[in-house]
């Protein structure tokens, strides 16, 4: 999860170059409106690709600064879970180590407010994944599902823009994972493949979503050559796994 706590941070992923510079203002945007980091995983292969795209104007979160006056402590947990960002030289104890601290800045060892602060680190993430997860689905009513994400993602879009019976859940956020979208999306499905550029780390959380869906028949096409999965070989996956079926 990029911590060593219990806690999650968001990590997205872009598929296109566009999506490169979209995400990055996204990225900035959630990390502000969360007070977390976020994580832009981009790949190789997409770092040397070339395409022409249409720069928009894309809105900015603006920085919610801890308001002058206020008396209240300045890490003392606002409804939403995420409290205004405290500023060095304003008078505030600003807590920038990984340690675990009370309302009021300190480090703490006392295991009461440890677990609070971790139930709410948890809590901004977990309760808001509707609001920071995002994703594509081509061909959603197809009887089979292709997830993927990144480069991978763009062989995985030309089969299904070939074949009516092949759908795609495309993740643009990997994490928080979109868990009840995605088993809204495989629900019933004949069979779910995961494809990605490793030996299968995002299958894993797949293949439990998928099974809380109901779907048993999950597989991944795994490529760790450095090379883009192509169609073919994601093709030649599909049949191994309708064959497992």
């Amino acid at each position: 999860w990029g911590t060593h706590g219990p806690h999650s941070i968001i990590a997205l992923a872009p598929s296109t170059v566009k999506e490169c510079f979209d995400l990055t203002v996204e990225a900035f945007n959630l990390s502000e409106k969360f007070r977390t980091p976020v994580i832009l995983l981009s790949d190789g292969e997409l770092g040397h690709m070339r395409e022409r795209i249409l720069v928009e104007d894309l809105p900015v979160v603006d920085r919610e600064l801890f308001p002058e006056g206020r008396v209240t402590f300045p890490l003392e947990a606002e409804p939403t879970g995420v409290s205004p960002f405290p500023t060095f030289g304003r008078g505030h104890r600003v807590h920038v180590t990984g340690l675990s601290h009370d309302i009021v800045g300190y480090p703490s060892e006392d295991t009461d407010i440890q677990r609070r602060l971790l139930e709410r680190l948890i809590a901004k993430i977990d309760d808001n994944k509707d609001a920071i997860c995002k994703y594509e689905v081509i061909n959603p009513e197809a009887e089979k599902m292709i997830v993927s994400y990144g480069t991978s993602a763009r062989s995985s879009k030309e089969i299904v823009l070939e074949n009516d019976d092949v759908g795609l859940f495309r993740l643009q956020t990997v994490w928080p994972f979109p868990s009840k979208a995605f088993r809204r999306a495989v629900k019933d499905k004949e069979s779910v493949l995961v494809v990605e550029m490793n030996e299968g780390q995002m299958f894993r959380e797949v293949e439990r979503q998928a099974f809380k869906a109901g779907v048993n028949n999950v597989g991944v096409c795994a490529k760790m050559e450095g090379a883009i999965p192509t169609p073919e070989e994601i093709m030649d996956c599909l049949k191994g796994l309708e064959g497992e079926h």
